[in-house]
């Protein structure tokens, strides 16, 4: 049964969702038609009736002072409502300190994410669903729409005063089959479940037990996983004590909140800066043609496939193409034909990132998509951070591992051990 929205505000915003769906079909971000339907009926401006954004256009904050918008209000109003539905921008909704100029606790995700979430999920009429970071409630409204009034929505959020305005925007916006539940999303929901697919909103250092756990036997998992400096979306399946999975596209996000923030597999959790002069070395001819080549619309996504490489050969890994260790960067150049580099261990980290970009060319260039995962829990379970880290060669009992022509990866998370393998030629 349709939701009932209420009039738009300021601008037409019925016209400004259609036209956010024209440009997500048009650029192939989304492709399917039950979630570009999902995304047209959905008013993403009831769900933030407040929140910070950059906008270049106008010149209106930057990047340590955003500035605040209103949809529908004020002299601004008729932009913000622009800004809502621009397809590929992130709008922050609670700071992390007094001041947004402190960084994000919750952010609504840019809406070319939120619907490829949405498809690499598979949803279907009557299926109940756990979604981990209810934020504004927005994707939790687009859950309902696509499972229906047969189905159901369990949103939980960290955040009480989060939780209460998200369980409002979804009241006020007729969504009758969404349960908003205060608590830690590592935990999962006790006893809401079984659930038919689980989608986390937050970037993880690792897989929750509970949620793999809570899930039917057939079910499916949608995490941002920690990988490096960034967020890979993945697909999980339950399988025996762990679960078997795949990377299906780059992406960052903000991290987890609660039980589940930990130490990390890698030095940093995200990008670093340069200290002192930097040194430009041009990459080889062949990495740098490798990295340029067509993709689909125009993404780099060459530049991710390396950095998936770079972040299981090397645990100083940073951003997408970079390692840091101490107050020594080098990082592949936006132009993708050199690297840059500073700090007094310039040189060796140089040396190290193109060795693995020649790796990655002697594999064949490999996808991140090209590498199948496994996911066993570590022994003794929870281990201390201490012994996390990323290795070569995963060992001989990794479920689906063994023998793998070219190279095993193990990534040692707390509550799993992560393998990884390339199963064909890219």
């Amino acid at each position: 049964m349709p939701l009932v929205y209420g009039r738009a505000v300021g601008l037409d915003c019925a016209a400004l969702r259609r036209r956010m769906v024209g440009v997500l079909a048009g650029t192939g971000a989304v492709a399917d038609e039950a979630v570009l339907c999902a995304m047209g009926r959905v008013p993403r401006e009831r769900f933030v009736p407040r929140f910070w954004a950059v906008d270049d256009e106008l010149g209106m904050g930057g990047p340590d002072h955003p500035f605040e918008w209103q949809p529908g209000e004020g002299p601004w109003g008729d932009r913000a409502n622009e800004l809502v539905y621009d397809a590929d921008r992130a709008l922050g909704i609670a700071a992390l300190g007094a001041s947004p100029w402190a960084g994000w606790a919750s952010s609504v995700s840019a809406p070319n994410v939120v619907g490829h979430m949405l498809e690499l999920l598979r949803l279907a009429p009557g299926q109940r669903v756990l979604e981990v970071g209810t934020g504004s409630g927005y994707n939790a409204a687009l859950l309902s729409e696509l499972v229906g009034p047969a189905g159901a929505v369990t949103s939980i959020e960290l955040e009480p005063d989060l939780a209460a305005a998200a369980a409002e925007h979804l009241e006020a916006v007729g969504c009758r089959n969404v349960e908003v539940v205060v608590g830690d999303g590592y935990a999962g929901a006790p006893g809401h479940g079984p659930f038919d697919r689980v989608v986390v909103t937050a970037g993880c250092p690792d897989v929750s037990p509970q949620w793999l756990r809570q899930m039917a036997p057939d079910g499916l998992c949608l995490v941002p996983l920690q990988h490096g400096g960034w967020h890979p979306v993945t697909a999980l399946r339950p399988s025996g004590r762990g679960a078997l999975g795949r990377a299906e596209s780059p992406a960052r996000f903000l991290p987890l909140r609660g039980s589940g923030e930990r130490q990390l597999p890698w030095a940093h959790p995200g990008p670093v800066g340069h200290h002192g002069p930097l040194s430009a070395s041009p990459l080889p001819r062949a990495v740098a043609v490798a990295l340029l080549r067509p993709t689909p619309a125009g993404h780099d996504w060459a530049r991710w496939d390396l950095g998936f490489l770079l972040a299981l050969e090397d645990s100083r890994a940073v951003s997408v193409l970079a390692l840091a260790e101490d107050r020594s960067l080098a990082e592949v150049a936006a132009s993708g034909r050199e690297v840059i580099a500073s700090g007094e261990q310039a040189a060796a980290l140089r040396d190290r990132l193109v060795e693995v970009a020649e790796l990655w060319l002697a594999l064949g260039c490999p996808r991140m998509q090209d590498y199948a995962m496994s996911f066993a829990p570590t022994s003794p379970p929870g281990r201390p951070t201490a012994r996390a880290g990323t290795t070569r060669d995963a060992p001989s009992d990794m479920p689906g591992a063994q023998g793998s022509p070219r190279g095993t990866w193990t990534v040692h998370r707390t509550d799993y051990d992560q393998a990884l393998w390339l199963e064909e030629a890219a």
